[in-house]
């Protein structure tokens, strides 16, 4: 598996919409745009090259709804985002065989619609910290998102 920095080429957009953020105790904020994406390569692997969208947002902490507990057994991620939540399709999802360790309801209708789990990598080639090949997933909308780079 081959990581590289972003091409000069990045490509950005505006996303004008409301970006919502999770963590293990459900909804932390919603901050309203626009708020300008750069779309970067992020992972590549036998599966081809995969980009992302990346925004860099600075928060002032007092407008959390508490305070933010990075998880360490996955890659230090402390909350989620689901971007445009009012756009993703009201699906339910099985998941009674998946290890969820976040979720949130992005419409704010008692269900849990979104999530993060995590599943073992057999091939156990995940990147970064911790080397625990734990697979890092995001669902919403009854589609996966991965949030870890895995091969082959």
């Amino acid at each position: 598996m081959l990581l590289r920095e972003p091409d000069n080429d990045t490509t950005t957009f505006t996303f004008p919409g409301a970006i919502n953020f999770f963590d293990e105790n459900r909804d932390l904020v919603p901050i309203q745009g626009p708020f300008d994406f750069k779309i970067q390569e992020w992972c590549e692997n036998d599966g081809g090259v995969q980009t992302r969208p990346t925004l860099k947002l600075v928060i002032n902490k007092s407008k959390l709804k508490r305070k933010l507990t990075r998880r360490t057994n996955i890659q230090n991620i402390a909350c989620f985002v689901i971007a445009n939540p009012s756009a993703i399709q009201n699906k339910t999802t099985n998941s009674v065989s998946k290890n969820i360790v976040m979720t949130g309801d992005r419409n704010n209708d008692g269900q849990i619609d979104c999530f993060i789990s995590t599943y073992y990598d057999e091939a156990e080639n995940c990147d970064g910290q911790p080397l625990n090949h734990l697979r890092i997933n995001l669902n919403a909308g009854g589609i996966t998102y991965a949030l870890r780079c895995c091969g082959p």
